[in-house]
């Protein structure tokens, strides 16, 4: 079975895919300084072990491939197509920043993996949810065309 898409489709699904790493970079890249270090510290999730150039690596390419599905993306005439992918895009960049978050050290309590899962959890849900019934809409109304309102005279 041969499996046709558009091209903003698989740039959409691309862009989903590689949202959660943008979202890690970022918050990896912002909050580097304030970072605490040290052998004490209580994780809920240990980190990869990247160096600091593969991370920017990683995270400028992640960057820049998630800005060209967006530039493909943009570009379809749709009614609905980029409102189901962003917030699908959105719902990636919840993942990421979550992995971030959980991979903080801290000492004592992690209040930020509390305020991930207590607000993160049914945010993700919902973004999942509503992009699901608009990409189903925008599937279903281009296999059903609406009838063309305009009149025709002819001589």
């Amino acid at each position: 079975m041969i499996v046709t898409m558009k091209r903003s489709t698989v740039a959409g699904i691309v862009a989903v895919l590689v949202s959660p790493v943008v979202a890690w970079w970022v918050t990896e890249e912002i909050t580097r300084s304030s970072m605490l270090t040290g052998p004490d510290l209580d994780y809920v999730m240990h980190p990869v072990d990247l160096s600091l150039a593969v991370q920017r690596g990683i995270g400028i390419t992640a960057t820049a491939i998630l800005l060209g599905a967006l530039t493909l993306l943009m570009r379809d005439r749709r009614k609905g197509i980029l409102a189901g992918f962003n917030l699908l895009i959105l719902a990636g960049a919840i993942v990421g920043y979550a992995y971030a978050v959980f991979t903080w050290g801290s000492i004592g309590a992690n209040i930020g993996v509390g305020l991930v899962i207590m607000f993160g959890t049914p945010s993700f849900a919902i973004c999942v949810l509503l992009a699901v019934r608009g990409l189903y809409r925008v599937r279903r109304r281009s296999e059903f065309p609406q009838p063309s309102h305009h009149i025709v005279i002819l001589d």
